[in-house]
Protein backbone atom coordinates (compact mmCIF):
# COMPACT_ATOMS: atom_id res chain seq x y z
CA UNK A 1 0.00 0.00 0.00
CA UNK A 2 1.42 3.30 -1.19
CA UNK A 3 1.65 5.67 1.80
CA UNK A 4 1.22 8.89 -0.18
CA UNK A 5 -1.85 7.43 -1.88
CA UNK A 6 -3.35 6.34 1.45
CA UNK A 7 -2.84 9.79 2.98
CA UNK A 8 -4.44 11.36 -0.12
CA UNK A 9 -7.46 9.09 0.22
CA UNK A 10 -7.75 9.84 3.94
CA UNK A 11 -7.68 13.59 3.26
CA UNK A 12 -10.31 13.12 0.54
CA UNK A 13 -12.51 11.43 3.16
CA UNK A 14 -12.12 14.45 5.44
CA UNK A 15 -9.42 13.17 7.78
CA UNK A 16 -7.41 16.22 8.78
CA UNK A 17 -5.68 18.00 11.63
CA UNK A 18 -3.93 16.02 14.33
CA UNK A 19 -5.31 12.70 13.13
CA UNK A 20 -3.83 12.99 9.62
CA UNK A 21 -0.59 14.24 11.17
CA UNK A 22 -0.51 11.21 13.48
CA UNK A 23 -1.24 8.79 10.62
CA UNK A 24 1.41 10.45 8.45
CA UNK A 25 3.92 10.10 11.27
CA UNK A 26 2.85 6.48 11.82
CA UNK A 27 3.59 5.67 8.17
CA UNK A 28 6.76 7.72 7.71
CA UNK A 29 10.38 6.92 8.46
CA UNK A 30 9.78 3.16 8.56
CA UNK A 31 12.83 1.05 7.88
CA UNK A 32 13.59 -2.60 7.48
CA UNK A 33 16.53 -4.92 7.01
CA UNK A 34 17.12 -8.63 6.66
CA UNK A 35 19.23 -10.71 9.01
CA UNK A 36 20.37 -14.16 7.88
CA UNK A 37 22.84 -16.27 9.84
CA UNK A 38 23.84 -13.26 11.92
CA UNK A 39 24.63 -11.08 8.90
CA UNK A 40 22.40 -8.11 8.21
CA UNK A 41 21.59 -6.08 5.14
CA UNK A 42 21.58 -2.31 5.07
CA UNK A 43 18.48 -0.56 6.39
CA UNK A 44 16.08 0.59 3.67
CA UNK A 45 13.23 3.07 3.96
CA UNK A 46 9.77 1.60 3.47
CA UNK A 47 7.37 3.80 1.50
CA UNK A 48 4.60 1.26 1.09
CA UNK A 49 2.78 -1.38 3.09
CA UNK A 50 1.55 -1.51 6.64
CA UNK A 51 3.11 -3.12 9.70
CA UNK A 52 1.97 -6.73 9.97
CA UNK A 53 -0.20 -7.40 13.00
CA UNK A 54 -1.04 -3.76 13.64
CA UNK A 55 -4.47 -2.93 15.03
CA UNK A 56 -5.10 -0.09 12.56
CA UNK A 57 -3.63 -1.85 9.50
CA UNK A 58 -6.82 -3.66 8.37
CA UNK A 59 -8.88 -0.46 8.64
CA UNK A 60 -6.33 1.53 6.63
CA UNK A 61 -6.24 -1.23 4.01
CA UNK A 62 -10.05 -1.15 3.68
CA UNK A 63 -9.98 2.63 3.32
CA UNK A 64 -7.30 2.28 0.65
CA UNK A 65 -9.24 -0.21 -1.49
CA UNK A 66 -12.73 1.15 -0.80
CA UNK A 67 -12.93 3.02 -4.11
CA UNK A 68 -12.13 -0.09 -6.14
CA UNK A 69 -15.87 -0.65 -6.64
CA UNK A 70 -16.53 2.56 -8.55
CA UNK A 71 -17.71 1.85 -12.09
CA UNK A 72 -17.51 -1.95 -11.63
CA UNK A 73 -20.69 -3.51 -13.04
CA UNK A 74 -20.14 -7.02 -11.68
CA UNK A 75 -20.73 -7.86 -8.04
CA UNK A 76 -17.49 -7.50 -6.10
CA UNK A 77 -16.66 -9.16 -2.79
CA UNK A 78 -13.65 -8.88 -0.52
CA UNK A 79 -12.21 -11.09 2.14
CA UNK A 80 -9.06 -9.72 3.68
CA UNK A 81 -6.88 -9.02 0.63
CA UNK A 82 -8.77 -11.33 -1.76
CA UNK A 83 -11.09 -9.84 -4.36
CA UNK A 84 -13.89 -11.71 -6.10
CA UNK A 85 -15.91 -10.59 -9.12
CA UNK A 86 -19.22 -12.34 -9.66
CA UNK A 87 -21.77 -12.03 -12.42
CA UNK A 88 -24.97 -13.89 -13.14
CA UNK A 89 -24.77 -14.59 -16.86
CA UNK A 90 -28.00 -13.99 -18.74
CA UNK A 91 -26.45 -13.01 -22.07
CA UNK A 92 -23.05 -14.70 -22.54
CA UNK A 93 -21.65 -12.18 -25.02
CA UNK A 94 -22.80 -9.12 -23.12
CA UNK A 95 -21.85 -10.44 -19.70
CA UNK A 96 -18.43 -11.62 -20.89
CA UNK A 97 -17.76 -8.12 -22.20
CA UNK A 98 -18.85 -6.63 -18.87
CA UNK A 99 -16.59 -8.93 -16.82
CA UNK A 100 -13.64 -8.29 -19.15
CA UNK A 101 -14.26 -4.53 -18.92
CA UNK A 102 -14.41 -4.82 -15.12
CA UNK A 103 -11.10 -6.69 -15.12
CA UNK A 104 -9.54 -3.96 -17.28
CA UNK A 105 -10.86 -1.32 -14.88
CA UNK A 106 -9.43 -3.22 -11.89
CA UNK A 107 -6.11 -3.41 -13.68
CA UNK A 108 -6.12 0.35 -14.35
CA UNK A 109 -7.08 1.04 -10.71
CA UNK A 110 -4.28 -1.23 -9.48
CA UNK A 111 -1.71 0.64 -11.59
CA UNK A 112 -2.96 4.04 -10.40
CA UNK A 113 -2.81 3.03 -6.73
CA UNK A 114 0.22 0.70 -6.96
CA UNK A 115 -1.61 -2.43 -5.86
CA UNK A 116 -0.46 -5.65 -7.47
CA UNK A 117 -2.92 -8.38 -8.28
CA UNK A 118 -1.52 -11.85 -8.68
CA UNK A 119 -2.58 -13.23 -12.08
CA UNK A 120 -1.21 -16.65 -11.11
CA UNK A 121 -3.87 -16.85 -8.41
CA UNK A 122 -6.70 -15.92 -10.78
CA UNK A 123 -9.40 -18.58 -10.86
CA UNK A 124 -12.62 -18.86 -12.78
CA UNK A 125 -15.61 -20.73 -11.39
CA UNK A 126 -18.67 -21.41 -13.48
CA UNK A 127 -21.78 -22.65 -11.72
CA UNK A 128 -24.53 -23.79 -14.04
CA UNK A 129 -27.44 -26.19 -14.29
CA UNK A 130 -26.95 -26.42 -18.05
CA UNK A 131 -25.57 -29.74 -19.29
CA UNK A 132 -23.37 -28.17 -22.01
CA UNK A 133 -20.57 -25.94 -20.77
CA UNK A 134 -20.03 -22.63 -22.58
CA UNK A 135 -16.41 -21.70 -23.29
CA UNK A 136 -16.42 -18.05 -22.23
CA UNK A 137 -12.76 -17.67 -23.14
CA UNK A 138 -13.70 -17.83 -26.84
CA UNK A 139 -16.41 -15.16 -26.65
Amino acid sequence: MWHIGLLHKLRTLGVCGRLIDWLSDYLSNRKQRVIINGRSSDWIIIEAGLPQGSIIGPLLFLIYINDIIYDIRSDIYWYSDDTVLMRVVTDPLKDTRIVNNDLEMLNAWSKQWTIKFSPAKLKQLIVSRKPARINYARL
